[in-house]
């Protein structure tokens, strides 16, 4: 009997050893899996990271080129600004320099044998100023003023337009009335009604208004 007993109890104690053995072994591959899905999770992390890492590092150098190539066109087109608002400036200083050699020519002129003298000389200094040639070179620096200027005022001539223009330039009434032929008296006047087809105030500054069209 005492052999027979001692026979169970073993028995049992190896079906206990057993079962423990499973328990441990099933713990054993659910820790492996575990372990495999952090490993695999790391990675895929790891290599997320380095995605974004580098697509980031790609941004931010095609950024910074498109940003030269921005800078780069805005100091050419700024350069080119400036050098046709000289060539401009040049153009309407050397027409006023040859109007007032011609308006002195015309104050020597004064025998009737000259009149037809005289007339040539007005000829000249009315075609000294091609408008056709200053409307192009003037848009090239103010793209859109004139535009800007019919859209809101349809209503004005092309002399008030041209006036509009020159004042835009920040020209003289003196420099204004040897462009165009006329008297300084004349010119303001002429300002005067333009202010007023503006609507603005008398006394108030074409000039700064005219700037903001742009």
């Amino acid at each position: 009997m005492s052999a027979k007993y001692d026979l169970q109890i073993k028995e049992l104690q190896i079906k206990e050893i057993e079962t423990s053995n499973k328990v441990v072994n099933q713990q054993k591959r659910y820790l492996t899996i575990i372990l495999i899905i952090v490993i695999f999770i790391f990675f895929i992390t790891l290599i997320s990271f380095n995605l974004k890492r580098r697509n980031r590092i790609q941004k931010e150098k095609l950024i910074e080129q498109q940003n030269q190539q921005i800078k780069l066109t805005l100091e050419t087109k700024e350069k080119e600004l400036i050098y046709k608002n000289r060539e401009l400036s040049k153009a309407i200083s050397s027409t006023v320099s040859m109007n007032e050699t011609l308006q002195s020519i015309k104050t020597l002129i004064k025998s009737d044998e000259k009149k037809e003298a005289i007339r040539a000389i007005n000829s000249t200094l009315n075609k000294n100023l091609n408008w056709e040639k200053f409307q192009i070179s003037f848009n090239e620096i103010h793209p859109h003023f004139l535009n800007h200027l019919n859209e809101k005022f349809p209503t004005l001539t092309q002399n008030e337009k041209r006036l509009c223009a020159f004042l835009r330039m920040d020209l003289k009434t003196s420099e204004i009335a040897n462009l165009t032929n006329i008297s300084e008296t004349s010119v303001s006047k002429s300002r005067n009604r333009l202010r007023k087809k503006l609507g603005l105030e008398s006394g108030s500054d074409i000039g700064s208004f005219l700037k903001d069209l742009n």
